[in-house]
């Protein structure tokens, strides 16, 4: 199954923005993680009360948990049959417990899978990482709390996790930095590529030592996958082994983070903590060493 592409999710962004205001848009051809947390931020933030779907992708976006993430009510019971196991429904992130508990239940649905224990438990690692930068950068509001979303694909060996938050942005989170380096830093450099960096925190004073998304960068490298950053108009994406940033058209105000890995390839935080520096903050036994 091919990877998703920085073209795809931009052009998702701008149907999104089209949304906003005209109060519809053209669905993509095939729905993944990305597409459902942004759309049901976007329709909770507007205070959506009706979600009209073509029938196809009204019964997907039912199983998926669309209609509880913006506040509504589902418009059917969907059976669930053989997709039980395959992808982990829309979750709100309202408290730090519920990003442990759902990066757990997000590697859980890759046991149908060849990854070993391991390489679930490494996964758990960078998804509870990431899902936490909800509470420790975006600084939501009007009960815009953060999103996640996964979905496992057997026979394209591909698993998307997507999470995202309608907060400050990464942008204004390294404006506001502990470090005069990171706010330096932020004013010449694309921040989405630069929160990738190790050690690139604008909390450090705060028991963040920056890095969660340096975590899932270089996991992801490792096992062929992809990894998508867009925040505000900024964006880093790395697919098919190739890296990119840039600004785009449109801004989402917050910030999207989706990560696909090869489920027939390993996933080890192991190898990845091996390569690093001491990390500010942490001493050995925080990576199992």
């Amino acid at each position: 199954m091919r990877q998703t592409t920085a073209k795809e999710v931009q052009s998702w962004l701008l149907s999104l923005d089209q949304l906003q205001q005209t109060k519809e848009c053209q669905a993509p051809e095939f729905f993944r993680p990305f597409h459902f947390v942004t759309l049901a931020l976007v329709l909770k933030a507007h205070r959506a009360v009706r979600i009209e779907l073509a029938p196809a992708i009204k019964s997907y976006a039912t199983r998926m948990g669309l209609w509880e993430a913006v506040g509504l009510a589902p418009p059917a019971r969907v059976r669930e049959g053989d997709s039980v196991g395959r992808f982990v429904p829309i979750e709100t992130l309202r408290t730090r417990d519920q990003t442990h508990d759902c990066a757990k239940r997000v590697a859980e649905i890759t046991k149908r899978t060849n990854l070993s224990d391991p390489a679930r438990e490494s996964l758990n690692v960078a998804l509870a990482e990431l899902m936490d930068n909800c509470f420790a950068h975006a600084q939501v509001k009007d009960d815009l709390h953060g999103l996640a979303c996964a979905q496992y694909w057997p026979r394209g060996n591909l698993l998307q996790v997507a999470i995202a938050d309608m907060g400050i942005g990464i942008r204004e989170s390294f404006r506001t930095a502990d470090s005069e380096e990171m706010r330096d830093r932020s004013v010449a450099e694309n921040c989405c590529t630069l929160a990738t960096e190790l050690h690139a925190s604008s909390k450090i004073h705060h028991g963040h030592a920056g890095y969660g998304l340096a975590l899932a960068r270089q996991l992801v490298e490792r096992n062929g996958g992809a990894i998508g950053v867009y925040s505000g108009r900024e964006w880093h994406h790395f697919a098919n082994s190739l890296g990119e940033a840039g600004v785009q058209d449109v801004a989402w105000n917050g910030t999207l983070v989706l990560a696909e890995f090869d489920t027939t390839k390993a996933i080890s935080t192991q190898d990845v903590y091996r390569t690093w520096p001491p990390v500010r903050g942490y001493e050995d036994e925080d990576f199992d060493f």
